[in-house]
Parts: structure tokens; C-alpha cells; sequence
């Protein structure tokens, strides 16, 4: 079940047909208000897993809590359980595992991606960064990657988060995220950074904002999609964070396999990169440095 896109389905598929399973795709268009009818399908046409993609168990937890009674496994691509401190609504877990990072689940994972751009800023401003965080907190791992990068600021010796700036659904959608994040500037002539939650609001919100009022701001971009490579390329991001989003699809399946199995599931080995303009690629994304197709294919027997 995918919300958002953001994560390359197509990579699921191939994962799960290098298996042997069969997959459908259900779109939720981004309507959460649609994921509790897509979870209750999935049961009554008798899937044996569902995969939500970037939608966190909070979206829709009675009916995910209702498929895992029944025997469902649930395996999330950058989403949260509802027991996830990150969770935009607490309440008990409903998935059945999270894929596993050095870091942990995915919540822990995005954070680490803060983190790491957090030091970027740090480390370019010699500890002077004043900065404005761009948040939203209606997504699990979002809300994460905020925490960990506002936390790691704020730690610092000498750099702060002068403001933080929420947002809702409706206010991207309508475009009154620009205001916002333009009134933010305004009340902040210190600021030298803003940071971005995600790569739809970096360049669609976040860049313009700034060639429209701040030209000495620099952008830090959120997960690291093609439209910020090329916004880094062309001189308008200082950095994002990014990971290879076709291996996630992969790993999920993976960790499919090993709650179908009973079994703990294996550390996947996705790490986060730092891209700025000294290792910025020439094409739309960063490429994985492993293999890790014919590595799940070998564990698979395939």
C-alpha cells in the first residue's frame, strides 16, 4: 500500500517476484482517510502481508490491529508502529516487525539522518548556525528526521534552532506553507539555515522561499529525492541525506520472509549519505555501494 510514492514500489515488486510471491499495489493517492478500506481489502481477499509505504500504523491502527488478529503480517516501509515514540498518535503496536538497521526501526533511522545533517551545518558554520527547522509532525518518520536534526542543534556548543515551523496537510497543499516559511525569515534576519522535512517541500516551498526573500540562507534538504540532487547540483541546497530507496523495497520483502519464518529479522545494511556539491552524482540518485540483490537472492536460495 503506498501513500506517498516515495519509496520505489517497482523495487518491491522485483523483490518479491525474485521470491516467488505475487504483489498488488494499492494507492491511497495520498488520502490517508483511504488506508483503513485498503488494509480491510487486503484481509478479505486473503493477503498474506501488507506493506505500508510511508503511512504510519496511526493512520489507520484499529483496522491494522484488526489484520494482525487475523494472521496478516505487517511489515512498514517508512512508517511507525503506534507504540514509536515518534508516533503522531500513540497506542499498542500493530506491526509485525520493522526492517532492521544498525540504528534500528525506521524511526531511529530517520533520526540518524538528521543527525547527519545537523553536523553538516554545524561543521560549515564553525558552530554558528541560527537556524530554522521546517516540521511535520503528521508523519512518523518526518517527525523523526526533525528530531534528530533540532536535538543535535541544540546540543551544540554555539548553533540553535531560532524557530521551528509546523505544518499540516492542508497547509502544503494550498501553498500557505511559503508564507509561513517566509514570515519565519522575516522575523529572524540572524538566520543562516533552514532546514527542510522533506524533498517535495524543499523545492517547492522551501528554495523558492529563499530566492524570493533570502538569498543568503542556505537550504538543508530532507530525504534526498532526485528533485534535491539536482537542486544541489545547481548550486540552490548546501546538502540533503539520502538512501537507497530501491534496497528498502528489497529488505522489506526480506523481513517478510523472516516473520513468515518465525525468525528475527537480519540487520538490512542500509546506512544513510551526506550528499552535498563534493560527492553530489551526475545522475538523479546515489547509487548503493552493494550488491544487495544477488546477496538476497543467494539467502533466498533464488
Amino acid at each position: 500500500m503506498d501513500e506517498s510514492g516515495s519509496v520505489p514500489v517497482e523495487a518491491t515488486k522485483a523483490a518479491a517476484e525474485a521470491i516467488g510471491w505475487e504483489t498488488t499495489v494499492f494507492n491511497a493517492n495520498h488520502d490517508i482517510s483511504q488506508v483503513s478500506a485498503m488494509v480491510r481489502r487486503a484481509v478479505t481477499a486473503g493477503y498474506d502481508g501488507i506493506m505500508p509505504v510511508v503511512i504510519d500504523c496511526s493512520y489507520a491502527a484499529s483496522s491494522f490491529q484488526e489484520a494482525k488478529a487475523q494472521g496478516v503480517a505487517i511489515v512498514p516501509i517508512d512508517g511507525v508502529d503506534c507504540d514509536d515514540p515518534a508516533s503522531p498518535s500513540p497506542g499498542g503496536s500493530a506491526f509485525s516487525a520493522d526492517v532492521s538497521t544498525a540504528d534500528g526501526g525506521w524511526a531511529d533511522f530517520w533520526r540518524q539522518a538528521g543527525v547527519l545533517s545537523a553536523q553538516k551545518v554545524i561543521a560549515e558554520s564553525n558552530d554558528q548556525a541560527k537556524v530554522i527547522s521546517v516540521l511535520d509532525p503528521e508523519v512518523g518518520v518526518v517527525k523523526a528526521m526533525s528530531e534528530g536534526f533540532n536535538d543535535t542543534i541544540e546540543a551544540s556548543q554555539g548553533s540553535e534552532v531560532v524557530e521551528t515551523v509546523p505544518f499540516t496537510t492542508p497547509d502544503f497543499a494550498s501553498g500557505k506553507l511559503t508564507v509561513m516559511i517566509q514570515t519565519a525569515l522575516s522575523r529572524h534576519p540572524e538566520a543562516n539555515y533552514i532546514k527542510s522535512p522533506f524533498s517535495s517541500a524543499t523545492a517547492q516551498y522551501v528554495v523558492p522561499a529563499l530566492s524570493s526573500s533570502r538569498a543568503g540562507v542556505q537550504a538543508i534538504g530532507g530525504e534526498g529525492l532526485p528533485s534535491e540532487i539536482g537542486l544541489i547540483r545547481s548550486g540552490k541546497l548546501l546538502s540533503t541525506t539520502t538512501m537507497p530507496g530501491q534496497w528498502a523495497g528489497w529488505a522489506a520483502i526480506d523481513t517478510f520472509n523472516s516473520v513468515f519464518a518465525d525468525q528475527q529479522p537480519q540487520d538490512s545494511g542500509l546506512t544513510w549519505t551526506l550528499v552535498d556539491s563534493s560527492n553530489v552524482p551526475s545522475g538523479d540518485i546515489v547509487a548503493a555501494n552493494v550488491d544487495y540483490e544477488s546477496a538476497y537472492r543467494t539467502a533466498w536460495g533464488k
